[in-house]
């Protein structure tokens, strides 16, 4: 996988702005979502413990480094799912653990994040949040300065909490 930009008037797709070097083949699976008043985007990646923040003409602005970035992958792990922006902060999924995990039936599955990283736009980690419960999907409710989750293994799959906009301002 790869950035693309596409031309619309002539229906022409070419690679665009930065790839890390070291995000090559399945490495390059990412999560991308774009901030148009800041001019930013940022990828995250599935298989390496790395976020990238770009300005919108595709130069890098910052590498975020997770902690097993210089970890060789013995075994399959699973970094970042979802990413977004809340307010001027960037709030991504994150697994940081094996990619797949033997669910309570003793099947073989994917594994969930159950934790959010935020960061502020220049890639500064601000706080880890921790649900305790494996979470599919996420949106952001910004009016309510909220996150809703939908949840896997509850009995009430959707689920929300609050993150105050002002108390996380840098």
């Amino acid at each position: 996988m790869s950035m693309a930009k596409l031309n619309i008037n002539t229906n022409k797709i070419e690679r665009f702005g930065y790839e890390h070097p070291k995000t090559k083949g399945k490495l390059s699976n990412s999560s991308f979502k774009l901030l148009p008043r800041n001019s930013i985007f940022v990828n995250a990646f599935a298989f390496c413990d790395l976020l990238t923040i770009c300005d919108v003409q595709g130069t890098l602005k910052y590498n975020i480094y997770g902690p097993n970035w210089e970890h060789k992958h013995e075994k399959r792990q699973s970094y970042f799912g979802k990413v977004d922006f809340f307010g001027n902060q960037i709030i991504a999924a994150y697994i940081g653990d094996d990619a797949f995990v033997y669910d309570k039936y003793e099947k073989l599955r994917s594994n969930a994040p159950s934790k959010f990283l935020l960061f502020d736009i220049t890639g500064n980690h601000i706080k880890t949040i921790e649900t305790e419960y494996s979470f599919f999907n996420f949106c952001i409710d910004q009016e309510n300065e909220r996150v809703i989750c939908y949840f896997n293994d509850r009995d009430t799959p959707l689920g929300y909490f609050n993150l105050n906009i002002e108390e996380n301002k840098n």
